[in-house]
């Protein structure tokens, strides 16, 4: 994670960040992001080429999101990008402004079932930002989207402006999995990360669930076989035992 953050930075400079095998406590105070790695990873027993993609690509949206969010921050205030960032005011020893903090743990739920859980304090998923983006990809690419999405888009654009408060609020934030839509801010993409990356979780027999922070952030749940030998309808069981009134917060151990 330590390479991950480097080769990154590189890109997005303004992003100052430390990793830690110590999970953070309390507050972030100096980092722009702060990422708390867990070491029971390596108790995972699966090839790392079919699980680090998730892990690369978290840490790299995190470290986009808090680059192009100073850049916006910087031109409200009028100033000079390179002088504002994050990186520059804990160079000059200053504190930094709304530190994001990206939390990588995980958890045994079951004997063969572990839980990679990715968390962060920042702003999460604004569900109304990804509204244009379902509606382009509807349009460019409709046999990707759910049905049950692609029926409240069309009905949207015959004038129900109502169609879409019709989709639960947890199937309108997971719609970021689908390909074509783009969770970048409202920015455009082709969304082939997100769902690129979900499509291998379902491969190996994972599965993935997307929740909310309170009060800000958000979270993402993969309950991950142990190794190979499990097989995904193990995971699937598991994963509807664990997630069942799921609130947030770590629930019993699955027997």
């Amino acid at each position: 994670m330590e390479m991950i953050g480097n080769a990154d930075a590189i890109r997005f400079l303004s992003a100052n960040f430390d990793v830690t095998t110590e999970m953070p406590k309390g507050e972030a105070k100096r980092h722009t992001l702060f990422l708390g790695v867990d070491p029971s990873l390596y108790d995972i027993e699966l090839p790392e080429y079919l699980f680090l993609p998730k892990l690369v690509g978290t840490v790299k949206n995190c470290f986009r999101i808090v680059s192009q969010r100073e850049m916006e921050i910087s031109e409200q205030r009028g100033k000079m990008f390179l002088e504002d960032s994050s990186l520059f005011r804990v160079l000059r020893g200053e504190e930094t402004e709304n530190p994001v903090l990206v939390k990588i743990e995980l958890l045994p739920v079951s004997p063969n079932v572990f839980e990679l859980r990715i968390s962060d304090n920042g702003r999460g998923i604004i569900t109304n930002e990804l509204f244009g983006a379902l509606i382009e990809a509807e349009t460019r690419i409709p046999d990707q989207i759910s049905p049950a999405l692609r029926d409240a888009i069309r009905q949207w654009r015959q004038g129900n402006p109502f169609a879409l408060n019709q989709i639960p609020l947890g199937d309108l934030d997971e719609s970021i999995y689908q390909l074509g839509v783009s969770a970048g801010m409202g920015s455009e993409g082709s969304g082939i990360g997100l769902w690129g990356s979900m499509m291998m979780l379902l491969k190996l027999g994972g599965k993935t669930k997307l929740g909310r922070n309170f009060p800000h952030g958000f979270y993402e749940s993969i309950l991950l076989p142990r190794n190979l030998s499990v097989s995904p309808e193990e995971v699937e069981r598991v994963a509807k035992t664990y997630w069942l009134n799921y609130s947030g917060s770590y629930l019993r151990v699955v027997k």
